[in-house]
């Protein structure tokens, strides 16, 4: 992950945090970027799956780095490595439960990700074929928030899907995206409507920021 002057990015080997220099040539300007290779098999073991770290987000406020690893759990946890290397462990899940998209709050005290509680693997949702035959154990997802301390909150309450979540510049709001599954008049899953969702940083039921239309079938990347 690149983000302003620093460079993020995950080895297999070892355990520690190490700090490179790295040229960088982009069309004619040169410039030296401070790379950190972050590697933490070491934060636990897990016979079920490997425990690489994915999903990392830097904080310049307080220097620190967000990921998601496979150390304790099937499918994914949060964690947090501050700037003397120390790893603690933020969100707890069970069964086939997982965290997911971490974003920072712009003072690094928080941060926001999608928590997924269904009751089969996460990963299935990429699957048509059972997605269609078994969409209500692939929900729901909601968003939620978690400090420094591990102290996690949600902060929606969909039916279906809220994800992809991401603070304003002045930390007071929350930008996600809500699908809405769509039936026939058989009840087969035929599609999902994708609407752009703005809630407080506490939370709650959100202000849609577009109208329904055309986009409503295909949205999803987005930014403040």
């Amino acid at each position: 992950m690149y983000k302003g002057d620093l460079m993020l990015f995950t080895d297999s080997k070892g355990c520690c945090l190490k700090h490179f220099k790295l040229s960088v040539t982009m069309l004619s300007a040169v410039s030296v970027l401070p790379v950190f290779c972050l590697v933490i098999i070491g934060c636990g073991e897990n016979t079920a799956g490997p425990s690489d770290p994915f999903d990392l987000w830097y904080s310049q406020q307080n220097e620190s780095i967000i990921f998601l690893s496979r150390a304790h759990s099937s499918e994914g946890e949060l964690y947090l490595l501050d700037k003397s290397g120390e790893i603690t462990r933020l969100t707890t899940t069970a069964g086939w439960q997982s965290d997911h998209d971490p974003s920072w709050s712009p003072d690094g005290g928080m941060i926001v990700y999608s928590h997924y509680d269904g009751s089969r693997p996460w990963a299935d949702i990429a699957d048509p074929s059972i997605l269609v035959e078994y969409w209500d154990e692939l929900i729901p997802w909601n968003v939620c928030s978690v400090d420094l301390q591990g102290n996690s909150v949600q902060l929606t309450d969909v039916q279906y899907v809220a994800s992809l979540p991401v603070f304003s510049a002045d930390g007071g709001s929350i930008l996600f995206l809500r699908m809405d599954y769509l039936f026939d008049s058989s009840e087969i899953l035929i599609g999902a409507e994708h609407l752009l969702m703005l809630i407080p940083e506490s939370g709650g039921s959100g202000q849609q920021l577009i109208p329904d239309g055309d986009h409503t079938g295909t949205m999803e990347f987005f930014d403040w």
